[in-house]
C-alpha cells in the first residue's frame, strides 16, 4: 500500500448507466488521488489515479463503504446530512491498487493511515486541489483533466445546461 492524497473531487453530473436489465441515469462523482512518492520529494508529475462512484449514500453504496473505511468511522444518517465532500480534499489514505481475477481491470482499496502516522511528514501534493461541479463548471480545471473525464463531464445534462445558460 502507498500513501495517497485526495487532490480532486469532481461532480461529473448525471451519467447513463447501462445494465442488462435497463438503462438508468445516475449522478456520479470522481475522486482524484495523487500517489505520494515517499522518499522522492521532487517528483514533477506524480501519478494521479481516479475512482468513479455513483453519488449515493444508500446502505450498500460503494462510496459510503469506502468513505467509512477511509475515515475509520461509520457514516450515520445524521453525519451524512452534515457531510461535505470538500472536507476530503487534502486528506491522506493508504491506497492499494490491485487487479481483478482476470488481471485486466484495476480497482482500488482505501484504508485510513495508521493512527501513529504523521501526515505532516508526507510530501505535499504537487497537483493543485480542485473541486469541480458539472452544473457550475470551472473550465480551467476541466481542461487539466484527462480526456476521458472531460468527455464524461461534457456529456452530462448539467454541463450542457450550464454551457447553454452562459452563452445567452
Amino acid at each position: 500500500m502507498t500513501p495517497a492524497c485526495c487532490i480532486q473531487i469532481l461532480d461529473i453530473g448525471t451519467q447513463l448507466v447501462n445494465s442488462s436489465v435497463r438503462n438508468t441515469y445516475q449522478r456520479h462523482v470522481i475522486f482524484g488521488w495523487e500517489l505520494v512518492a515517499v522518499g522522492h520529494q521532487k517528483v514533477k508529475s506524480p501519478p494521479v489515479v481516479y475512482t468513479k462512484y455513483i453519488l449515493s449514500f444508500s446502505t450498500a453504496s460503494p462510496l459510503k463503504e469506502d468513505l467509512a473505511r477511509w475515515l475509520g468511522d461509520e457514516l450515520t444518517p445524521e453525519r451524512i446530512l452534515r457531510f461535505d465532500l470538500k472536507s476530503l480534499l487534502g486528506r491522506y489514505c493508504l491506497f492499494q491498487p490491485f487487479a481483478d481475477a482476470r488481471g485486466e481491470t484495476f480497482t482500488q482499496s482505501f484504508h485510513p493511515l495508521p493512527n501513529q502516522a504523521d501526515c505532516k511528514s508526507l510530501p505535499r501534493p504537487v497537483t493543485p486541489y480542485g473541486f469541480f461541479m458539472a452544473a457550475e463548471p470551472d473550465i480551467d480545471l476541466l481542461l487539466t483533466l484527462p480526456d476521458y473525464i472531460q468527455a464524461l463531464i461534457k456529456a452530462s445534462p448539467e454541463f450542457i445546461a450550464a454551457q447553454n445558460s452562459s452563452s445567452i
